[in-house]
């Protein structure tokens, strides 16, 4: 025996009320009276023949039957609406959203972003610079572009590429007098991240032992650190793919140690439950290029002007 579906105006002014606990509160969403929520409430509980409000005071609570039918019905509505974008025509109009780090917007995706409006002026971007991680489903943001482990629940994570940590400094700091062992760092300002250890674990792994760096500037934003070393205040240890196009143009120095493998790694962030548009997937394509543009690049030709024994190639195998 086939189930009759309550109308859809029912099933959605109930909801509403569910959410929001509020004849008044679900009939602004809907933009409708409060006497039209009340009217699909009375008429949806005469077709399922189960109370599912209630009257408290001036207010309306569950039943245990409207309880157990608002969470899965909300579901269904959210799946419906879904399968509903898939068939309708995008605005042409409408801009694509990507949710990103400020520090990689700043200092990887804006450098290469002309290719891509220049490739696609078609496609309007706006790029949502956020250091938290946001939710993708029904938020308005079409794709996310963190740095991460790959972990978060409810999304699919591509990685992109990886990264090193490296030592640097700017050009011009110490008038070009710059280190040349791993242990004449730590007679230098050691700027650093928020992590404490770092540097501590460049050092081991730079076979100089247990040293202990002098307390200097921590940095919770990985282009302000960069910002910093290219204003001369130090030397820090950076992540690669940020300080890339720097050490390319010069404006960075390599200075020599160990080059460490970061934990983690750069990802492309889709929701589960939503397509990809198809300007989301055109974006996506050329992301992962100049994502494999970097992982190939062994070393940058026109870095020049090294001291002897500094190393001659950014040492990135991304």
């Amino acid at each position: 025996m086939q189930t009759r579906i309550p109308p859809l105006p029912a099933l959605r002014a109930f909801e509403a009320v569910a959410r929001h606990g509020s004849l008044r509160l679900a009939a602004q969403e809907l933009n409708v009276t409060h006497g039209a929520v009340s009217h699909q409430i009375k008429f949806l509980q005469e077709a399922l023949g189960v109370e599912l409000v209630a009257r408290q005071g001036r207010g309306i609570v569950l039943t245990p039957a409207g309880l157990r039918f608002a969470t899965p019905l909300g579901d269904a509505l959210q799946r419906l609406a879904g399968v509903i974008e898939t068939v309708q025509p995008e605005p042409r109009d409408k801009p694509l959203r990507i949710s990103v780090l400020p520090s990689f917007a700043a200092k990887w995706l804006l450098p290469r972003l002309s290719t891509f409006m220049i490739a696609h002026p078609d496609i309007a971007l706006t790029l949502d610079a956020n250091v938290h991680v946001v939710n993708l489903h029904n938020t308005g943001i079409d794709l996310a572009l963190r740095y991460g482990l790959g972990q978060w629940p409810g999304v699919h994570a591509e990685r992109l590429m990886g990264e090193k940590m490296l030592a640097v400094c700017s050009a011009s700091y110490g008038h070009g007098k710059r280190p040349t062992r791993p242990q004449d760092l730590l007679q230098h300002p050691l700027l650093r991240d928020e992590s404490t250890h770092a540097w501590q674990t460049w050092f081991r792994a730079a076979g100089v032992g247990d040293a202990v760096p002098a307390p200097t500037v921590a940095f919770s934003d990985a282009g302000l650190l960069l910002q910093a070393v290219l204003a001369g205040q130090g030397v820090a240890l950076v992540r690669s793919v940020l300080a890339h196009d720097d050490l390319a143009a010069g404006r960075l120095r390599l200075l020599p140690g160990p080059r460490l493998p970061a934990a983690y790694a750069y990802y492309a962030v889709t929701d589960l439950r939503d397509t990809l548009p198809a300007k989301g997937q055109v974006f996506l394509d050329w992301v992962r290029t100049q994502a494999r543009a970097m992982a190939d690049m062994q070393g940058v030709a026109s870095l020049s002007g090294h001291d002897p024994g500094t190393p001659q190639n950014i040492a990135d195998q991304l």
